[in-house]
């Protein structure tokens, strides 16, 4: 018999594994408690609002759209206790991969929930030396010789589970562009001379780059103490107030902008 895995695994890439087991105690709490609150909005033929029999209103449910709802409320609770329990820091939406099914309302669930905390990179302390050479030769295109600098001397390892997220996002939203504009992906890609698997490798390369380039702008910002004030903030959403309603981006484009220049004063 094969030993039960701890309950948290974690991977060199910083991918952590939640190994649950949610026992059927719990999974029949749930589901009380889901058709009690079911039943407060529950009218049916002989019953005022709110009171008819428990196993009526479990009859107008099917059992696949009770275990999604109980699932969905159990690995909520349960994945925030963890993730508090083990100092554990997501960076994007956890996955959940049914290691017992089908899942039913009489046995112990299995599942695993995976996630990835942000990666560690390796600067070399070479880079400053690098940059500053690229600031004496003053190139047309300053920062991208930088950024294409700092990448040649950067170490990291992303996590598979962060690519490929992304990758799905992009792919998503291809199909929903192609679509709005009434074309269909495979025309998309022959008009750019792109095969399907071309263009997935085109963009796990982009994706990886951004990364890197976002990475080493959190680290350099962290090692040399540059850090974008709330006034700041402020300052730039008065200048530019069509980015209020982003305005959980302009933390990061101030930063990067301090970080460039820092980078073309070496």
């Amino acid at each position: 018999m094969d030993p039960k895995p701890q309950e948290l695994e974690q991977l060199k890439d910083k991918t952590f594994i939640l190994h649950l087991s949610i026992p059927l105690t719990s999974i029949t709490a749930e589901h009380r408690q889901l058709l009690n609150r079911l039943q407060k909005n529950f009218s049916a033929k002989g019953f005022r609002p709110g009171k008819a029999p428990l196993d009526l209103v479990q009859s107008s449910v099917s059992e696949d759209k009770l275990i999604e709802e109980i699932l969905s409320a159990i690995l909520d609770k349960v994945y925030r206790q963890k993730i508090k329990k083990y100092h554990l820091k997501p960076i994007i939406p956890a996955q959940i991969k049914i290691i017992n099914p089908p899942l039913t309302l009489t046995t112990d669930w299995q599942i695993d929930i995976s996630s990835c905390e942000k990666p560690r990179l390796q600067l070399d302390p070479k880079y400053i030396s690098a940059v500053s050479k690229i600031n004496q030769t003053k190139p047309a295109n300053p920062t991208r010789e930088i950024l294409n600098s700092l990448i040649k001397h950067t170490v990291v390892n992303l996590p598979r589970l962060l690519v490929d997220t992304d990758l799905n996002n992009r792919l998503s939203q291809l199909i929903d562009q192609t679509s709005q504009a009434g074309i269909t992906v495979s025309q998309y890609l022959k008009s750019k001379n792109f095969t399907l698997e071309q263009y997935q490798e085109y963009l796990k390369q982009q994706i990886t780059s951004e990364w890197t380039i976002n990475l080493l702008i959190d680290q350099i910002a962290e090692e040399q103490k540059i850090d974008v004030k709330p006034a700041e903030i402020e300052d730039y959403l008065q200048k530019y107030p069509q980015l209020d309603n982003q305005r959980h981006l302009v933390p990061f484009v101030l930063l990067q902008d301090k970080v460039l220049a820092f980078l073309k004063s070496l």
